[in-house]
């Protein structure tokens, strides 16, 4: 059972999200603005925060804040309204982990709260083996399959947590990045399917159901040789992603800015959003089927003091 803390100002909105979130048997905490959720939030631990931005006292943005001072282990997933996009743009620059428009809670939430702890509980049992490693480079080919992004995403982000590149929040926003750039480049690229005939942050790893669309158009030429290339070289400096696909490209004069302060139209595309906001570089070729995305380490290490000779030698004297 996951125990999430939901902050909402609405009696009505924190009731239809809470029902939302017991029917997958989520223990849920009630909290009506950012004062009320710090103290829940040292009272009970819990797992997950979903919040609302606009609220009295202290607002999403400012709970997001302050979360990243004092809770920086506890992701947060953001609930936005239209008219809210631009405080919904900074609290994804300060932290958060992901956001979920209101008018899709029934699609997208769950989903949503899935991918973001499936990445927090990655396996770590080589984290002493990759704790010595200096450097890593990865090279994928990858098959236009939903079911292989997640496994993707997360090898990556034990790599970088068994180096301990990023706190652990940070590991969550590197994976949610990958997640959204081989899913754009799979489906938007390669399948060159619209928004509209397939949503990939609605639909994917539903059952193992995907619409129809997709197995029709991976049947088909051009699109059924076509693959993603994926690297990773992963040192300790960062991280440096390039993820390529065999389409025709897109426009990138609509990729949202990461600059603070820039304008972004949310929905056109959730994906490139959370692309921008959690990596620290993107860049996209002028044609636009290949992405650039960078993360630079985030924690300082004092350097690694070898013991002397005769250290050892004290050391195994009987």
């Amino acid at each position: 059972m996951v125990k999430i803390l939901l902050v909402e100002d609405s009696t009505t909105q924190a009731m239809h999200i809470q029902l939302l979130l017991e029917q997958f048997e989520h223990q849920v905490i009630l909290a009506t603005n950012g004062i009320e959720a710090l103290a829940a939030l040292k009272e009970h631990d819990p797992d997950l925060v979903v919040s609302d931005l606009e609220m009295p006292e202290l607002d999403g943005l400012r709970l997001i804040e302050r979360m990243q001072i004092d809770y920086p282990g506890i992701p947060a997933i953001l609930i936005t309204a239209l008219g809210s996009e631009d405080a919904a743009v900074e609290a994804l620059r300060h932290g958060a982990a992901a956001y979920v428009p209101k008018g899709r809670l029934e699609s997208l939430l769950e989903q949503t709260i899935s991918n973001v702890l499936g990445v927090m509980r990655t396996d770590r049992s080589f984290a002493q083996l990759i704790g010595c490693l200096v450097k890593n480079d990865y090279a994928f080919a990858l098959p236009n399959d939903a079911s292989m992004v997640s496994p993707v995403a997360n090898f990556i982000t034990q790599v970088t947590s068994g180096m301990d590149l990023f706190p652990s929040m940070e590991n969550v926003r590197l994976a949610i990045a990958i997640e959204q750039a081989l899913f754009n480049a799979m489906f938007r690229g390669n399948l060159q399917l619209s928004r509209e005939q397939y949503l990939p942050d609605e639909d994917i790893e539903l059952d193992g159901i995907e619409p129809k669309i997709v197995a029709e158009k991976r049947a088909e030429e051009p699109f059924s040789s076509r693959t993603v290339m994926f690297s990773a070289c992963i040192n300790r400096k960062g991280v440096e992603i390039t993820i390529r696909d065999q389409g025709d490209g897109f426009d990138t004069s609509i990729v949202p800015s990461s600059n603070p302060g820039a304008t972004v139209d949310m929905q056109r595309g959730r994906g490139l959003l959370m692309m921008v906001t959690h990596m620290d570089e993107v860049h996209f070729n002028e044609r636009g089927n290949e992405v650039r995305m960078f993360k630079k380490t985030r924690i300082s290490r004092q350097p690694i003091m070898m013991p002397t000779k005769r250290e050892v030698e004290a050391r195994n004297r009987p």
